[in-house]
């Protein structure tokens, strides 16, 4: 009965020391699945935080490109503005200076005729008074 006794208990031994082996292999895994948890979920972190970080340069770049354009387009339109105005100023001056001149010529045309009117009646005045005076003298001379 002794050596199959023996024989039991270095099994049981066998068994427990393998059993240990397991609990430490189980263990070891364990710690890995974590440490590369821990990796994988650091990565994935640091990969959101690099692809926001370009988002945003992006964003920011698109939106100086945006303003450059618009600055560029006010710029434009600013000249554009000014030239017209500057146009309008001129168009203004040559009005009313046409107008001035207008204004000017039609007084001279005015003054003119009314000079012809008063010639006519002065020389009228005058035939009558010549008149007057003819018959003045002739009845005189009567």
């Amino acid at each position: 009965g002794r050596p199959p006794h023996n024989a039991l208990e270095r099994m049981i031994k066998d068994l427990a020391s393998e059993r240990a082996a397991l609990h430490e292999r189980i263990d070891t895994i364990r710690k890995t699945i974590h440490e590369e948890k821990t990796t994988l979920t650091r990565n994935v972190q640091k990969q959101r935080d690099e692809g926001l970080r370009h988002l945003r340069e992006e964003m920011e770049r698109i939106k100086q490109r945006r303003q450059k354009a618009n600055a560029e387009e006010r710029a434009v339109l600013q000249q554009r503005l000014e030239e017209i105005s500057e146009q309008i100023r001129t168009e203004n001056v040559t009005l009313t200076q046409r107008i001035v001149q207008e204004r000017e010529e039609g007084r001279r045309e005015l003054v003119s005729k009314r000079n012809e009117k008063l010639d006519r009646v002065r020389s009228s005045a005058r035939r009558d008074r010549e008149a007057v005076a003819d018959k003045l003298r002739a009845t005189q001379r009567e």
